[in-house]
């Protein structure tokens, strides 16, 4: 159980780095209305996934709670967030992976629209 929770720990640190990128970088009003309380939400319901299988959330009803709540979707969307974060924070890092006529802006847009 220690390790665990020194996991969800280390987890949720690396999420609050993400989140003061995050926070530093200019979102479109249309991906959504208030980008830092969007954030804080769906980090909120993911802290309390993670936690709640830290203290022994069996797989079955992981599963059970999959099918019956919106949250997958809401992870999903944290997941993609902090993906997306990490691409525009670092975009020179990324550069040589992206096509050359596309920037991680360009990337975003497309990811957005197709996803």
């Amino acid at each position: 159980m220690q390790d665990s929770q020194a996991e969800v720990t280390r987890l949720m640190e690396h999420v609050a780095m993400s989140r003061e990128n995050f926070c530093r970088l200019k979102w479109d009003k249309a991906y959504f209305l208030n980008p830092e309380e969007y954030f804080s939400s769906v980090v909120s319901e993911f802290s309390h996934l993670v936690n709640s299988v830290a203290n022994g959330l069996s797989s079955s009803e992981l599963y059970n709670r999959s099918i019956q709540e919106i949250v997958p979707l809401r992870i999903i969307s944290l997941l993609r967030l902090l993906a997306e974060t990490e691409i525009r924070s670092r975009e020179d890092d990324y550069k040589s992976l992206l096509p050359k006529e596309m920037d991680a802006l360009t990337v975003r847009v497309s990811y957005t629209i197709y996803s």
